[in-house]
């Protein structure tokens, strides 16, 4: 497998293709690999008996025909209910299932997982399951939880690692901590929001954060304005619902530079 060019912008799949299916489902990434993403990004959630599976929500409410919380229900309470609406029978996946399932059908595909706050404490579950992969070089992990980001670093010392960040002005302030903290914990990129005020700010954000050696991935990149705003301003990655789409433009944009 060729390692990614370090020019490359990278199609990222948020949570799946899931302009095209109910996200975070089986379908939702095999249409990501159909569209050519290069990654493929996922939440992770802990079930009562400590299963870690694909959800966004820590309810099941707004992706499945049930109700209730992920962490209240077992694993095979959860397998009843149907988590693809509209589309033929989904059920949720495990993350041991969705690494197989994603490199069964695509050898080129990296995942990038995101542990919500419900795995605090519980990180060595995901780092088992990774750890178990033949292909556990192509995943990484992002957390918008400092916490959970510094539990993974103790416990591996080589994963890929990203911090989701919803960006503001006040985080210009914090700089400095934010480079000690890339040091400590060897930081590879940072996600950050693509809300449409800090599009005025990013741009140098992203090139002091490209100064420290981090690469920055933007989301959720949905439309033109928004693509071309974080290709200017240098992100490596653009996080998006419409995989595919995107890398068009990225080949036009390029082409025409």
């Amino acid at each position: 497998m060729k390692p990614l060019s370090e020019e490359k912008v990278l199609d990222i799949a948020h949570r799946g293709a899931s302009s095209l299916a109910p996200e975070n489902t089986k379908e939702a990434f095999l249409e990501a690999i159909k569209a050519g993403a290069d990654v493929i990004e996922l939440d992770l959630h802990l079930t009562k008996d400590k299963k870690v599976v694909i959800i966004h929500d820590f309810t099941i409410n707004r992706t499945s025909n049930g109700k209730g919380r992920v962490s209240a229900m077992t694993l095979k309470e959860l397998s009843k209910y149907d988590f693809g609406i509209g589309i033929k029978h989904q059920r949720i996946q495990t993350l041991e299932s969705a690494l197989a399932s994603i490199f069964e059908h695509s050898s080129h595909c990296y995942i990038l997982v995101e542990p919500k706050y419900s795995l605090k404490g519980y990180e060595q579950l995901v780092i088992d399951e990774i750890n178990k992969s033949k292909h556990k070089e192509r995943i990484w992990v992002h957390s918008s939880y400092k916490s959970i980001l510094e539990n993974i670093r103790k416990i591996d010392t080589s994963i890929r690692l990203g911090y989701i960040l919803v960006f503001s002005w006040f985080h210009r302030i914090s700089f400095l901590y934010y480079k000690r903290w890339i040091r400590k914990y060897n930081i590879s990129f940072f996600s950050v929001s693509n809300i449409y005020p800090n599009s005025f700010f990013t741009p140098n954000f992203v090139k002091e954060l490209k100064r420290c050696g981090v690469d920055v991935y933007i989301w959720t990149v949905n439309d033109l304005v928004s693509a071309h705003l974080a290709l200017v301003s240098g992100a490596k990655g653009l996080i998006t619902n419409y995989p595919g789409m995107l890398k068009s433009i990225l080949k036009r944009y390029k082409k025409n530079k």
